[in-house]
């Protein structure tokens, strides 16, 4: 008879226990909300999500602020998000590189990208571009190569960090065509950047957002793009497919997520609230100009996303060799 009180009582605690965290999801978000990063700031990828985080503070809700944490390869500022409270109020911008490319690279992560997170929504992705500095001898990718091939040591190429989709597409490069490269990672784009035009790094895979201003000013150089088609914004831009590379080809993309548990009601209404300000025209028209894809999707959608390029890019990463 007492065991079986006992489990009443247990029964009747959990219930309870359940209707107190529905009554907090319901009334989610009742403070601010914290969305943590791997990107240091000044690159595409970080102001833009500046922008959907002011967006939601300016929708009703409690102030959004983005937490910076560079390094890692995203493991940093994951890690973080995977031991906060599942609330709501701690959540991650997810990518390729943390969720997909850095948990292949250490033998043993902090983290399960599949287990150890709750995927809220998918927002966008795009290809990268091959860029060099304006001043450099290489003014298409089979120069790039023969320059590459003709100095002692090769080239140095920059990237947004370990586990970067940069890192990767180096990778890849350096293998397929045979040139000696040197990986020099960064904490972000922003900070790669600034070196590569410089002239104290040869050459970086980066988002068309990150470079358009240096573009445009002419102080750096584009000479292929990642996609399998050209890019509309750049029509007379050859892909690295046409420059005789079909495998160095690679989309990143970026989601929100939170911790483990997260309860459905609050995945649910992130979702929606990011969907709508994704497909607002004047956000719409930003990622346009930037060469960025929308592609939001429900979480489901986006968990299977990650499962899928984690097993794709470890084939990958061993093919290349990339460490």
């Amino acid at each position: 008879m007492k065991s079986t009180r006992v489990a009443q009582i247990l029964v009747a605690i959990e219930i309870l226990l359940c209707s107190i965290c529905a009554a907090f999801a319901d009334a989610y978000p009742a403070r601010p909300i914290h969305i943590f990063t791997q990107f240091a700031p000044g690159g595409a990828v970080e102001a833009t999500l500046r922008v959907i985080a002011n967006e939601l503070s300016g929708s009703e809700w409690p102030p959004v602020v983005v937490e910076n944490r560079p390094g890692g390869g995203g493991m940093l500022a994951a890690s973080e998000v995977k031991r906060a409270p599942a609330d709501g109020y701690t959540l991650l911008l997810a990518d390729i590189g943390s969720h997909a490319i850095s948990p292949n690279l250490v033998p043993d992560p902090p983290y399960d990208p599949n287990k150890d997170f709750t995927p809220i929504v998918l927002m966008w992705s795009f290809p990268s571009v091959l860029v060099v500095p304006a001043d450099s001898q290489a003014r298409s990718v089979e120069q790039l190569v023969a320059l590459a091939k003709s100095k002692t040591g090769g080239l140095n190429y920059a990237s947004q960090g370990p586990g970067s989709g940069g890192q990767l597409l180096g990778a890849m490069f350096a293998n397929d065509s045979g040139a000696e490269m040197t990986h020099v990672p960064y904490k972000g784009a922003g900070p790669a950047l600034l070196d590569l035009i410089g002239n104290r790094v040869d050459l970086m895979f980066a988002s068309y957002g990150s470079v358009r201003g240096a573009i445009t000013s002419r102080q750096l150089r584009i000479l292929a793009v990642t996609s399998k088609s050209r890019l509309i914004q750049l029509p007379d831009i050859p892909t690295m497919t046409e420059a005789g590379y079909p495998e160095v080809y690679l989309d990143a993309w970026f989601g929100l997520v939170g911790p483990a548990g997260l309860a459905d009601t609050i995945v649910a209404k992130v979702n929606e609230r990011v969907a709508a300000i994704l497909r607002s025209p004047a956000v719409t028209k930003k990622l346009d100009e930037q060469a960025w894809n929308v592609t939001v999707g429900s979480g489901e959608e986006f968990r299977q996303l990650i499962a899928f390029d984690q097993r794709r890019l470890r084939n990958l990463i061993k093919k290349n060799n990339v460490s």
